[in-house]
């Protein structure tokens, strides 16, 4: 069980959103902007690589490398996403338990609560079958930085692109490494207070604009309120029994299907990181 919730920085911004327009960055957008909690160029990575694996690279550097090989792919800066909190519920009988996480109020000081989840889901879904475009939403999930097998150190990063050299996927399976596959809705557990849940939209062309999907007025399956009444409002939804079941992933699209998309779109390109500790 769990409540979606939405912050924004100005009111106008909860305004649009519950008259049913859902302003949504690109990743291309996140891997470039924003503040930390949002900046992320991991976003996209389709696959790690092992560093012991990939020896292409001189021993020198893969002696210093903190984490495995991180492939993006290109297409990733084409998908347009819009991202919740998600508030895990636990019921000891009618009492309802959950925690917030205080670090959360810096993405703004109003809040939008989705009061009826299923519905939610059906007129995004229904408004993407109007434009041909595709689209998915569910939880994000969470993966600590592993190097050969084994979770690696804490510590300070820096991270390396490779410029100027692409690979494939088929190219990295060919040579048998050992790559764990990954998608948008994969992150690294340092984002993981965030419990983000997400909507990626694949729209087929290779544009990286912000775009606002309009799924109709949203105010009879939505409560705002400040920030700072953000727990009176999720008790007042409880007892109200305005808590979602949902689970699971959403859309017009399965996770392996919309990976694929932009993997394509983006002419099966990836980009490789390393991670220097």
């Amino acid at each position: 069980m769990h409540i979606l919730i939405k912050f924004f920085s100005q009111k106008s911004y909860l305004r649009e959103f519950v008259s049913g327009k859902l302003y949504m960055n690109s990743l291309d957008y996140f891997w470039n902007n924003g503040f930390y909690e949002q900046k992320d160029i991991f976003e996209g990575v389709v696959c790690t690589v092992p560093v012991k694996d990939f020896n292409e690279m001189p021993l020198d550097f893969q002696a210093v490398q903190a984490s495995d090989y991180h492939f993006r792919a290109d297409g990733y800066r084409f998908c347009n996403v819009l991202c919740f909190y998600k508030v895990g519920l636990t019921q000891i009988g009618k009492i309802f338990r959950y925690n917030l996480n205080p670090s959360m109020s810096q993405f703004g000081d109003y809040v939008a609560i989705i009061t009826n989840e299923a519905e939610f889901l059906k007129r995004i879904e229904t408004a993407v079958r109007n434009t041909n475009y595709q689209v998915l939403c569910g939880d994000v999930h969470y993966h600590p930085q592993m190097i050969n097998g084994i979770q690696s150190n804490p510590g300070p990063r820096m991270y390396l692109e490779a410029k100027g050299e692409k690979f494939t996927i088929e190219e990295l399976q060919g040579k048998g490494f050992g790559i764990r596959k990954r998608d948008c809705f994969d992150k690294d557990s340092r984002y993981m207070n965030q419990h983000e849940w997400r909507i990626a939209l694949y729209r087929g062309h290779k544009c990286a604009d912000a775009y606002e999907l309009d799924v109709g007025n949203l105010s009879d399956i939505i409560r705002c309120c400040n920030a700072a009444n953000i727990q009176n409002n999720i008790d007042n939804c409880l007892r109200l029994h305005m808590y979602s079941n949902v689970e699971g992933w959403y859309g017009t699209a399965s996770r392996s299907e919309m990976r694929e998309l932009f993997y394509h779109l983006g002419d099966n390109k990836t980009t490789l990181f390393s991670v220097i500790g």
